[in-house]
């Protein structure tokens, strides 16, 4: 391997790739702009119950592609997919918390709430 100059460490034999435009894969995206196929994580509080056990997903929480660093920290979090029959939402890797049932929020910034076509438990 090859070091790239000036560089030191671990990072040394990772080869600099240079832009004038920040790359796409550094921005931030939220639930509402995902697209059929995607898989992601989004924090548990991203997900609400109403009160008839209806599961909604706030369309402003930022998604998280790096799935298993997210699921594997101390904040409790949620696998998603978007299929086409809508969102799927995985419970299975978020055994011990537990959601309040409460009434669906307003929108948020314009954008309703997404209702979750399917739970895995």
């Amino acid at each position: 391997m090859t070091k790239a100059s000036g560089m030191t460490g671990k990072f040394s034999t990772i080869p600099a790739r240079t832009s004038a435009k920040l790359p796409e894969e550094y921005l931030e995206r939220r639930v509402c702009e995902t697209r059929p196929g995607e898989h992601f994580v989004v924090e548990a509080e991203a997900l609400i119950v109403d009160p008839e056990m209806n599961c909604w997903l706030n369309p402003d929480a930022i998604i998280h592609t790096g799935t298993t660093s997210l699921l594997n920290s101390s904040a409790p979090s949620l696998l998603v997919t978007r299929e086409a029959q809508g969102y799927v939402v995985s419970l299975q890797s978020i055994k011990g918390h537990h959601w309040r049932a409460k009434p669906k929020p307003e929108s948020v910034n314009g954008t309703d709430w997404i209702p979750v076509a399917e739970l895995k438990y």
